[in-house]
């Protein structure tokens, strides 16, 4: 599609724009929710159908590093297999 994305096991859990300005992350719809509602305008449901099944988009010139991180480990838990969490966590 012309832009990174960030995969576990094949399955997408984030993106990066083309233009590096904005990234996107699969989040459920309670975690884009909190997120939408912990920031002003740093985190946004992407456009259309995509954003009603929680991928959220993160302007990146206005985000802080500790929300973005927050934001990847929800969407890398989203997709990743619950023993690789585990190996993870440990």
């Amino acid at each position: 599609m012309g832009h990174p994305d960030f995969r576990v096991l094949g399955k997408i859990f984030a993106t990066l724009s083309s233009d590096e300005r904005r990234a996107t992350v699969n989040l459920t719809f309670d975690q884009q929710e909190t997120m939408v509602a912990g920031t002003s305008g740093v985190f946004v449901p992407a456009a259309g159908g995509w954003g009603k099944r929680g991928w959220t988009n993160i302007a990146l010139a206005k985000a802080k590093m500790p929300e973005v991180r927050v934001a990847l480990e929800f969407a890398w838990r989203n997709v990743a297999p619950k023993k690789l969490q585990q190996e993870f966590d440990a």
